[in-house]
């Protein structure tokens, strides 16, 4: 595990670009100069309180340092680096990044600062590589933390698996994988303030410290534990390579370090990570942890909680219906985020909310509410052609009024919404079938033929404009005839 301890403050006057000294600001790009800020990066967690066992702590060295601005000129774009390449010791990769190293005691300084981008810029620190006391440069150890306050402003650090698994579940919809980076719009400026207001709420970064009673303890430390394993590793096959292949979603990046493997999991709860979970127990550094695999990655916690969404794809501009519980009768502070790109709000309710798909956004990623320092789980969306929902099969063929069968099929969208319907007839003769409680997802829907029915014909699921092929069904009297 990697930690960091590090204060970022403006100094007391900053270099002001007047006109007698136009050139040599031209030279130094106005540089800012910090008060002596250094760290120091280690694996595993310090103790908390007295009474408790220390954990083996080995210090790491040759670990790259970087400081990063959150950049915030669309979802994408590069972050934006905090080093100045005049720091002492600085080196800039290929990347344009400056970046320090962890000396043989695993301590760093950085002694000088470019100028924030603007004051409600905010912040993350990432730990590349070294060595954590294996003897090897470990090129999958990677572990970053929030900085929950605006640039300039003074805050201390604690980097560590912990910080680094709260920073991709409170982050994660602002992520690129591929380039271990946040960003978003300069719209979206109240979500990405929500997000890292949840990053605070799930682990106190200037400590790494889980608030005591957090419904997501034993989840974050079990992710952790997975990370844990890699840093710590010696053998790099087995240990790290092997993981990341177990985290890359069907389709998706492959992790190249272990914050990526971890964004993998936020992003994509559903991920099958049984081997994983099988090496995790109670020698594991982080506890508690998971007794038992869990049905979903997401992280619990909230008391609002999104069941789907209708329909799963579609365009920027359109509107969706974001379906769940427990988001209040009122916006508030809530907001929306698909795909990384706060969306604007057309209606709100306890358990609905209509949002227009922004523009901007990525082609796929998660939606997600934030809201009073709490974000719910996750779920998938696609920005594309709204397609057209499918009906594979009929659990029955043939049945009485007040009977209930199933629909399986695709594309209905993942919660039913006023817009979107079920139907039994032909022609004009069309009755509305009852959809149980709860009994509406993406793949499958559960209906009650209506007492009041009089006639057959055939099955028809509607999403908003859109119908779906149709499916025969056969009416009968409670004595097994035909109605004709």
């Amino acid at each position: 595990m990697e930690k960091l301890s590090q204060a970022f403050s403006r100094p007391a006057s900053s270099l002001v670009c007047g006109k007698s000294i136009v050139l040599v600001c031209m030279v130094v790009l106005c540089v800012q100069n910090a008060l002596g800020q250094s760290g120091k990066v280690h694996h595993y967690p310090r103790p908390i309180r007295k009474g408790l066992t220390p954990l083996a702590a080995p210090v790491t060295t040759g670990a790259r340092i970087y400081w990063f601005s959150i950049n915030t000129s669309g979802l994408g774009s590069a972050p934006i680096s905090m080093i100045s390449p005049s720091a002492s010791g600085a080196q800039v990769d290929a990347a344009g990044n400056a970046y320090v190293l962890t000396d043989s005691q695993g301590n760093f300084a950085i002694s000088a600062w470019n100028a924030c981008p603007s004051s409600t810029s905010y912040m993350y620190v990432l730990s590349s590589g070294g060595d954590s006391g294996t003897g090897i440069d470990n090129p999958y150890a990677s572990t970053v933390a929030i900085i929950p306050t605006t640039c300039g402003i003074n805050w201390s650090a604690d980097l560590t698996e912990t910080t680094t698994v709260a920073a991709a579940y409170a982050l994660g919809a602002f992520a690129t994988v591929s380039t271990n980076s946040f960003s978003t719009d300069s719209n979206s400026t109240a979500a990405l303030q929500a997000a890292v207001a949840y990053s605070s709420t799930l682990i106190d970064s200037s400590t790494a410290t889980i608030p005591p009673g957090g419904a997501w303890t034993a989840m974050m430390n079990t992710v952790a534990d997975f990370i844990a394993a890699c840093i710590d590793a010696t053998d790099l096959g087995n240990q790290c390579v092997a993981p990341a292949s177990a985290a890359t979603p069907p389709g998706g990046y492959a992790p190249t370090n272990t914050f990526q493997a971890v964004l993998n999991i936020a992003l994509n709860p559903n991920l099958d990570l049984s081997s994983l979970f099988s090496q995790i127990s109670s020698a594991s550094p982080f506890q508690p942890v998971l007794t038992a695999l869990p049905t979903s990655w997401a992280l619990p916690g909230s008391t609002a909680q999104i069941i789907g969404v209708s329909p799963q794809s579609a365009p920027a501009g359109s509107t969706i219906t974001i379906g769940g519980s427990g988001f209040g009768t009122s916006q508030g502070n809530g907001v929306i985020i698909i795909n990384g790109i706060q969306a604007q709000i057309v209606n709100w309710a306890d358990t609905t909310i209509s949002a227009v798909v922004p523009s901007g956004a990525s082609a796929s990623g998660i939606i997600q509410e934030c809201a009073n320092l709490l974000c719910t789980n996750s779920i998938p969306f696609t920005i594309g052609t709204t397609i057209a929902p499918t009906i594979i099969s009929l659990s029955l063929s043939e049945g009485p009024p007040g009977m209930g069968f199933v629909i399986t099929g695709a594309n209905f969208g993942g919660v039913q919404t006023p817009f979107t319907v079920v139907t039994l007839g032909t022609g004009l003769t069309q009755t509305i079938l009852t959809v149980v409680p709860n009994g509406w997802s993406d793949s499958q829907i559960t209906v009650q033929i209506p007492q009041s029915i009089v006639t057959g014909g055939n099955v028809v699921v509607t999403v908003g404009a859109l119908q779906s092929n149709s499916a025969s069904f056969t009416l009968t009297s409670p004595f097994g005839c035909a109605i004709p």
